[in-house]
Order: C-alpha cells, then structure tokens, then sequence
C-alpha cells in the first residue's frame, strides 16, 4: 500500500535524526519582495550616520550595494 506524505516525511526525519542531524526552520527577509532593496538602504544609511569607524560604514554600503545589484 502507497505510504502517505506525512508518513514518508516522518521516516525521512527519522532518518535523518538517525545520523545525528536535527531539524531546524528559519525565517529569512525575502530579498525579493519589493521593498527588501529601499529597507537595507535605509539601514545602511542608518549605519553610516551611527558608524564609529567610516571605514566599516563604507565597507557595508560597498557589500550591500554589491549584493542589490546581484538580486536584479
């Protein structure tokens, strides 16, 4: 008899907790909703005004614009 989805989900997780691994769920910013790109401006303008070091202010904007433009 065909097993149902629960029940292959079940031994897949099983098996996998049988190797030592444990089940872990995440919630993630989604990079690609519409306003993601305007929010990490924001914190990155935010971080600039705050940054005790300008060097690592100027480093965040230049990793966070470089990632943007990799999301387009």
């Amino acid at each position: 008899m065909p097993r149902t989805g629960a029940e292959l989900i079940k031994q897949h997780r099983a098996r996998q907790r049988a190797k030592g691994l444990r089940l872990v769920q995440l919630w993630l910013p989604d990079t690609r909703s519409r306003g993601f790109a305007a929010q990490v401006a924001h914190d990155i303008a935010t971080l600039k005004e705050t940054a005790e070091d300008t060097a690592f202010g100027a480093a965040l904007e230049r990793a966070g614009l470089a990632d943007l433009r990799e999301c387009d």
